[in-house]
């Protein structure tokens, strides 16, 4: 799936004619060189999991492509409830996904810091199988020519209202205590751990929330949504089922 990953310039055609003379290689480039986007690859995998690692801008087809994921999901059905009912049989990639964590059962609920192995479940109460969105995001605020920030990551997972939203890629400055605030953030959950930068953290939630890129509509439209993002970190697998989705791995905090 194409994806925007900043821009690169071109020169435009030549209009003059063949007899017309070539510039030395050493000559600097005009300056009515045309920006172009540089195009990079996004992945959508089984309809469910959706992975856009380098990303400063969506175009229109690939988001008619994105958006149809979100149709897909809330109309597909696993049976009709009866226990006999079964699940669609798993290709040879999630067969070779770990399967460390095969005693989790997914109905027991929503995570709460005791799942063994560092799972963290993600309980989906709807019949569709739920949809997962991996994003890039460079800086808390700052823009950057190829690749999203957290305001435009976030704007990503609202217009696509993923269940789980998953950002990467991120700047050294920011530690990963501070990104898991910023996502907390839009529940209203953060500022309830205690932390070496919790006092760095509660500062740059507030810098971002009043920020001019969450003025007007944007800000109050992502709270009311409330969406679940996390910050990913290495080594993170994910496990998605038809009811749900399985973090495997290990962290030092549990959100």
């Amino acid at each position: 799936m194409p994806a925007h990953h900043g821009i690169y310039f071109r020169q435009p055609p030549k209009t003059e004619t063949n007899n017309a003379p070539k510039p030395l290689p050493s000559e600097v480039p005009s300056k009515d060189v045309e920006p172009e986007p540089l195009i990079c690859l996004g992945y959508v995998f089984e309809d469910s999991l959706v992975y856009m690692g380098d990303v400063s801008s969506i175009p229109d087809r690939a988001w008619k492509y994105l958006e149809s994921l979100r149709t897909k999901s809330q109309t597909a059905q696993i049976g009709n409830g009866d226990s006999t009912s079964e699940l669609p049989a798993r290709t040879a990639l999630e067969e070779s996904v770990n399967r460390s964590i095969t005693a989790l059962h997914l109905d027991e609920g929503i995570h709460d810091g005791t799942q063994p192995n560092g799972a963290i479940l993600g309980k989906y109460t709807s019949s569709s199988k739920p949809l997962v969105l991996i994003v890039d995001s460079l800086w808390p605020l700052r823009t950057h020519t190829s690749h999203f920030n957290f305001p435009q990551a976030l704007t990503t997972a609202l217009r696509l209202d993923a269940d789980m939203s998953f950002l990467t890629g991120f700047s050294h400055p920011t530690t990963h205590f501070i990104w898991e605030e910023l996502c907390l953030s839009i529940r209203g959950k953060n500022g309830e751990r205690n932390h070496p930068d919790s006092n760095a953290a509660a500062a740059l939630v507030r810098k971002v929330w009043n920020d001019k890129q969450f003025n007007g509509d944007a800000g109050k439209k992502l709270k009311k949504w409330g969406g679940r993002v996390e910050p990913g970190w290495d080594g993170l697998k994910l496990e998605i089922e038809q009811n749900g989705w399985t973090e495997v791995g290990t962290r030092g905090i549990s959100l």
